[in-house]
């Protein structure tokens, strides 16, 4: 179910970055262990307020998604792109 949702996660992400921001790079990273798995996605975008989109479904899909892996997604962007994170704790 983790990797499920990761996936659709960044799959949501990058149809965000190639649908708004205008980006000509997008990088992903994937980093984990036994007990923690990070993703961060970041382009070079034209960038948004979050606070003023925060309600898109895009967005709340995501964070419903982290939220179900017993996660948090964590949102940052400017004028030099967004920087998306998800952290998940793993259970043993």
């Amino acid at each position: 179910m983790v990797a499920t949702y990761l996936f659709r996660i960044a799959q949501e992400a990058i149809a965000n970055v190639i649908k708004h921001s205008g980006a000509t790079k997008i990088t992903v990273h994937l980093d984990y262990s036994f007990q923690h798995i990070l993703l961060t996605i970041e382009d070079d975008g034209i960038g948004f307020n979050p606070k003023l989109t925060s309600s898109g479904f895009g967005l709340q899909f995501m964070k419903k998604r982290a939220e179900e892996t017993n996660g948090s997604l964590n949102l940052k962007s400017g004028n030099c792109g967004t920087g998306l994170q998800v952290n998940i704790r793993v259970s043993e």
